[in-house]
């Protein structure tokens, strides 16, 4: 089979995986608003772990989509392009929430002892 190509009855783009695929598109807003006003906004802490469910919830339609797809024969080439890029949105938006947030540390660097003896040197003036 071409990649290109479509099999079964999956040429229409409101099969149920896309729509479990555009569920998970629409799931981004929904995490990173709850990252955003619980943590930059200083909302309950509760939205936290809305977040998190609502990321669970399209961990577990990105399993689903997949075997439905497989099992009902309805993969599509629309639904090839469309599934990864909906996971990459989705984990990358996380990770730039958590990092804004200073949940994570995406680079750590330590002082360098050429640094300690640069602070100790007495200034010229």
């Amino acid at each position: 089979m071409n990649i290109a190509t479509t099999k079964g009855s999956g040429r229409s783009s409101l099969s149920l995986p896309n729509i479990l695929t555009y569920g998970r598109i629409a799931a981004i807003p929904v995490v990173v608003g709850c990252v955003f006003l619980q943590s930059i906004m200083y909302y309950p802490l509760w939205l936290r772990w809305v977040a998190l469910a609502v990321f669970i919830a399209a961990a577990i339609t990105d399993y689903l989509d997949g075997y439905y797809a497989r099992i009902w024969d309805q993969q599509s080439a629309f639904g090839r392009m469309l599934d990864p890029i909906a996971d990459k949105l989705l984990v990358a938006s996380c990770l730039l929430m958590l990092a804004a947030d200073s949940s994570i540390c995406l680079l750590y660097t330590s002082p360098s002892p050429r640094d300690r003896t640069r602070s100790r040197m007495p200034s010229s003036a």
